[in-house]
């Protein structure tokens, strides 16, 4: 570690601990100078000399009650400020208050409303056993928020150092307004309309064990885009402007992509960071459009437009340098049942996706029907699906979520989907069902829950030299148990049983996972601790906590011990986490240390 680097920890720890220090304000005035006509109505005096007026704001009752004014005086205030503000206490002598009010009011009164900020700064530093060219290694985060403006940037680095190696970023600059303007968001950012077919805030869709959860339901059109990992943002301005009940949404993008160039042209597009150097920033988008919605209680409809335009051809002639997006879309809420769905024209490609959901809280249905062309491009939605990519796919999903006691709760859904064309590296059309039923019985402080996930779909196997589609059936059987121990501990353990079976070629595969979770929460301290010994001849994925309470998948192969810990403490204004994960048989070790400061 160079001097350098040495200066900058240095000089970061003491800023970091500057805010700790307890600075306090100036007492107020104490109370036997109050005027003695006033005393008699004064509220306890503690809670008196904590008090303060913003007499711009205050309503006509808070303006009463101050028990330092007369309502005669609190009238004249409310008047005078139908066509102006206060700004200061000779606004008070011309209205008419006298000087021996004003003297004993000053210390508790405001004219202009204290700012509300918050500053957070994240560093993030990590460590990989197995390094790779593309693996990040150091993340900054700075925050600020002043009411209602809201700014932010982060670097994602290659290098351990934030001014060198590739870098990636994020930025964005928003303010919230209480009238026609409602929102200006500058930088990056992602649109959330509809169902999200053409434009949506993540870049990936996975079903959940709660069925219902299959719908998209947006309340907010436009989102900052706060994550440097993900590169298929929008990169520019949005706004939104309310009239009434209808909202405009203008949005301008000018951005970046990361792409695989061939002979000038786009072969492939990457919704994630860190590709080679050839691939990190290559292709250029521009996206200009408007979008419109009309809310009305819980009910929604509206419609968007939008012209998008590549820096480059594409080397699959199927898709468009430039091109149209248009749709509509509705959410109507009719008491017991809700009607939601998306219509989209994109680059002359349809896409639909709409379904039903119904019923009440112990027996609630949702039935949805998803169709998208061959040649959708996806870039920037995220759909109901039955992959990530959504394009060239029809299919039914239909879910129920059931409480029939008290103690018991049933989720589960059938899903069927069909591509009409040749997808990823399949030679026909091909087709696929996923079933999924979750059994749960909870009680005082145990939860004890039973899941099985069975997926069928055609598959390209390599057999005797030979690519061909081959039928393989999927079951994973999950049996687990939680115990709230008490406020702050609670442990999990389970199992999960996993096979897989081609008849054609009569391959079996099978494997076996156990795991034990462990947390305590306090209100300094959080600890995460998880052991998972497994024996598998096929992937296996599950999910894991992340220093920013997510949840991320991991993936589990082969024969092995998988441990990680995860440790938080929490000081006045900082907090500092730690992320150890191991793997004994490959020995591989990642660490992941993060600072965040919150002034």
């Amino acid at each position: 570690m160079t001097s350098l680097h040495k200066t900058l920890i240095l000089l970061f720890l003491f800023s970091a601990l500057l805010p700790l220090y307890p600075f306090e304000s100036e007492d107020l005035l104490p109370l036997d100078i109050l005027n003695g006509d006033n005393i008699e109505h004064l509220y306890s005096e503690g809670e008196f000399q904590k008090y303060t007026l913003y007499i711009n704001e205050a309503s006509e009752e808070e303006l009463i009650d101050f028990p330092l004014f007369t309502k005669k005086e609190a009238l004249l205030i409310l008047k005078w400020r139908e066509g102006r503000h206060l700004s200061s206490e000779r606004d008070l002598k011309v209205i008419g208050i006298s000087d021996d009010v004003i003297f004993t009011s000053l210390p508790y009164l405001s004219f202009r409303k204290p700012l509300n900020y918050s500053i957070n700064q994240t560093l993030r530093y990590y460590y990989r056993g197995t390094e790779t060219i593309d693996s990040p290694k150091a993340y900054s985060k700075s925050e600020l928020q002043i009411d209602n403006v809201q700014a932010g940037f982060a670097l994602l680095s290659n290098s351990t150092s934030l001014t060198t190696g590739r870098l990636n970023y994020t930025y964005y600059l928003s303010q919230s307004y209480d009238k026609h303007l409602k929102q200006l968001t500058l930088g990056k950012y992602r649109l959330a309309i509809g169902q999200g077919l053409a434009y949506a805030p993540g870049s990936m869709f996975s079903k959940s064990s709660d069925p219902l959860q299959a719908r998209s339901s947006y309340k907010k059109p436009v989102r900052l885009h706060t994550s440097p990992h993900k590169a298929q943002s929008l990169e520019g301005a949005a706004a939104i402007f309310s009239i009434n009940n209808n909202e405009f949404i203008p949005f301008h993008s000018n951005t970046q992509l990361n792409a695989t160039i061939s002979d000038g042209k786009t072969s492939t597009i990457y919704p994630y960071t860190f590709p080679n150097d050839n691939r990190h920033n290559s292709l250029s988008e521009r996206v200009d459009g408007m979008a419109w919605r009309y809310i009305c209680r819980s009910n929604e409809i509206g419609a968007y437009f939008s012209y998008n335009r590549f820096g480059r051809e594409f080397v699959d002639p199927n898709y468009s340098k430039k091109y149209t997006t248009l749709g509509s879309f509705y959410s109507l809420d009719f008491n017991l049942a809700k009607v939601f769905g998306e219509y989209a024209h994109i680059d002359n490609q349809p896409g639909f996706v709409g379904g039903i959901s119904w019923g009440e809280r112990k027996f609630q249905q949702i039935l949805i029907y998803r169709s998208y062309a061959e040649h959708l491009p996806t870039w920037h939605g995220n759909p109901f699906a039955s992959k990530s990519k959504f394009n060239n796919e029809k299919g039914y999903y239909y879910g129920i979520k059931a409480q029939p006691h008290r103690l018991w709760s049933i989720n589960l859904f059938f899903d069927i989907s069909r591509y009409p064309f040749p997808r990823y590296f399949e030679l026909m059309p091909t087709t696929r069902t996923e079933q999924f039923l979750l059994l749960s019985h909870k009680r005082a402080s145990d939860t004890f829950r039973l899941k099985f996930h069975h997926r069928e779909y055609d598959k390209a196997i390599t057999y005797e030299g030979e690519s061909t589609i081959f039928r393989v059936n999927k079951l994973t059987t999950t049996l687990d148990w939680t115990n709230q121990i008490n406020r702050h501990f609670r442990n999990r353990c389970g199992i999960d049983y996993i096979s897989s079976v081609t008849r054609e070629i009569d391959e079996f595969k099978d494997g076996l996972l156990l795991y034990n979770n462990f947390i305590y929460r306090s209100k300094r301290l959080e600890t995460i601790t998880q052991i998972s010994v497994y024996r598998l001849g096929l992937n296996h994925y599950t999910y894991e906590y992340t220093l920013d309470n997510w949840q991320e998948t991991k993936s589990y192969n082969g024969n092995d011990i998988y441990a990680y810990q995860i440790v938080k403490v929490k000081f006045t204004k900082l907090t500092l986490q730690a992320k150890v994960a191991h793997t004994f048989r490959k020995k591989s070790t990642n660490c992941f240390i993060q600072l965040l400061l919150d002034i």
